[in-house]
């Protein structure tokens, strides 16, 4: 004797659907490189800086149309070339769709540095869209990318005597002791 399993009752054989939470996550690394293209070892108007970016499936679930957005690479000032990526499966890390570079301004001289994050988002097979804000080394944290920027900020002075004083200097010392004298 044989008897099918049901999920609610002892008269009926339906089969039994159970659920699987979906765990969709997307994580991503930006790293950046200065670009002393005058190799001056300073930072000056005009010169870049290169950015390379990790996304990883860190979820259990394949992620479709996965795209990277970033304030700062936009025109006039920055690009960001590549994508979208079609499929990402679970795990799977991509570090050559994407990468950006950003022509550094004044403001980021004075401030001897450039600052910001990006956002990987991908869908989910239920349609949901996932994203994550990037960190600078770990999947597992959102810190803003630090950029360094080498100064070449300096001041000087120069201090001189002038010949003149010091003549003026001597005739009064002189002065002094004539008229010491003739007392």
């Amino acid at each position: 004797m044989s008897d099918l399993s049901d999920d609610n009752s002892n008269l009926e054989d339906d089969p039994t659907d159970t659920n699987l939470p979906e765990d969709s996550e997307i994580s991503i690394i930006k790293t950046s490189v200065f670009n002393d293209e005058n190799g001056d070892g300073f930072a000056q108007l005009g010169e870049t800086i290169s950015y390379s970016f990790e996304v990883t499936n860190s979820g259990a679930t394949t992620l479709t149309n996965v795209t990277v957005t970033d304030p700062l690479l936009v025109a006039p000032s920055g690009s960001l070339t590549g994508g979208p990526i079609a499929t990402l499966a679970p795990g799977a890390i991509d570090t050559t769709t994407f990468s950006g570079s950003y022509t550094i301004q004044q403001s980021d001289i004075d401030a001897q540095s450039v600052s910001n994050q990006a956002t990987a988002t991908g869908t989910t097979p239920d349609g949901d869209d996932v994203s994550d804000l990037s960190d600078d080394n770990s999947n597992l944290e959102d810190d803003p990318t630090d950029t360094n920027l080498p100064e070449d900020s300096e001041i000087s002075i120069i201090k001189t005597l002038c010949s003149t004083m010091r003549t003026v200097t001597a005739l009064l010392s002189w002065a002094r002791r004539s008229a010491t004298a003739l007392r």
